[in-house]
């Protein structure tokens, strides 16, 4: 179950559930399905028409017979619905007597500014009480200046998922985050991007994975005023951390180009997508121990908080220098140094893209896909047989 914000968050809640017949009875043999409620923006569209949208430019694009390749990486919908009370869809625009949200309006904005606090570290937790990785969000002060009006929604999935952060073999995740990269160049195939790459969506279900919450994708010529700096904070492209562009400025450059340059509109792109996938994997590694009981490394953990400390602006750094691998557990050495490698690849790859007066990924990206679909191949092959236990507390005596 997903927590929300109480004031600005999607309130989504998310259970397992199983299907009745009309006189009530519980239907025989069928395989639990999965339900999401949820409050959207009123401006944004269903996470099922985005799903239509995005198989209707793929079959138009690349022919009906090949559109069911695609579908294999998203979740299939099987009943969706605005949620209706008394005898009206259910939202925010008929507000509660006493209120002073008015009911024709999108948005409107925020009395206050609110303060920027940092984030707390991520409490360490263990898999034997039952708990989750924290995964720290930005801060709803940075993220919204405006609180929109909301629709309360409904949809069911035929896939009942585990998510990729309950610990398992090493090659599986990473068969997963593959799927996941397969996954973004088809929606990249129809210039679609997806925006919220963390652990939370990137789902295994059997032998593939399938992205879910699509709610925040859109068309990369959408014209629809939403801020881009959502989603987890651990898993977020630095740019899109930052709101700029970072990999290029030249060496040599005079004050009319660094105007010229610091002017240009920043633009979320699919390379930030592909950027969130490598997050996920780093933090597998180096979050992770290789044997049941064990504690992370004092050298495991202090690196573990540079690359995700939980506050804002803080990982770039990390990010554009070497990578301590052998700070973790022998066993992960070599699919670390794989992973590793991967950094530099994306890093040549957002300078080349931003090495001109506009950025311009096209070229470069379907470049990174390439490298990294063989990258990939070589890490699961060098996981083989190991496997990830979420590391133990070490409590005061």
């Amino acid at each position: 179950m997903h927590s929300a914000d109480p004031l600005r968050g999607g309130g989504t809640r998310v259970f397992e559930v199983r299907l009745k017949s009309e006189d009530g009875k519980l239907v025989k043999n069928a395989e639990p399905v999965v339900l999401k409620a949820s409050w959207r923006d009123c401006d944004r569209e269903r996470e099922d028409k985005i799903l239509k949208q995005i198989f209707a430019e793929l079959r138009k694009k690349q022919g009906i017979e090949k559109e069911g390749e695609p579908r294999k990486y998203f979740l299939s919908v099987f009943a969706e619905g605005n949620v209706m009370a008394d005898g009206k869809i259910d939202g925010t625009d008929s507000p509660l007597r006493g209120s002073n949200l008015l009911a024709n309006c999108a948005s409107y904005p925020l009395p206050d500014p609110l303060p920027v606090d940092d984030l707390p570290k991520p409490k360490p937790t263990r898999t034997s009480e039952g708990l989750t990785p924290n995964f720290p969000c930005v801060p709803n002060s940075i993220r919204q200046s405006k609180v929109c009006h909301r629709t309360h929604s409904d949809l069911v999935f035929q896939e009942a998922c585990q998510p990729i952060y309950e610990p398992r073999s090493l090659d599986t995740l990473l068969v997963t985050l593959q799927d996941a990269r397969t996954a973004l160049q088809f929606l990249r195939n129809v210039d679609w991007v997806y925006h919220d790459v963390s652990t939370g969506n990137v789902l295994p279900t059997g032998q593939i994975c399938e992205l879910a919450d699509l709610e925040y994708a859109k068309h990369m010529d959408s014209d629809t005023e939403h801020e881009l700096r959502t989603g987890t904070l651990g898993f977020m492209a630095c740019e899109v951390e930052a709101q700029n562009y970072l990999f290029g400025l030249p060496k040599e450059i005079d004050m009319d180009m660094l105007e010229d340059w610091t002017q240009v509109p920043f633009r979320f792109n699919p390379l930030h997508d592909v950027e969130s996938i490598w997050w996920i994997a780093t933090w597998i590694l180096y979050y992770h121990v290789d044997q049941e009981g064990d504690q992370r490394s004092p050298d495991q953990t202090e690196y573990f908080h540079k690359l995700f400390p939980g506050r804002l602006n803080e990982r770039f750094i990390t990010f554009s220098a070497f990578k301590k691998f052998r700070a973790l557990p022998t066993s992960f050495h070599r699919a670390a140094h794989i992973v590793a490698n991967m950094c530099v690849d994306l890093k040549g790859v957002y300078s080349a893209s931003e090495s001109g007066e506009l950025p311009d990924y096209t070229e470069p990206l379907a470049k990174l896909h390439s490298v990294f679909t063989e990258d990939f191949k070589s890490v699961i092959e060098h996981s083989a047989g190991i496997r990830l236990f979420s590391p133990t507390v070490k409590h005061p005596h």
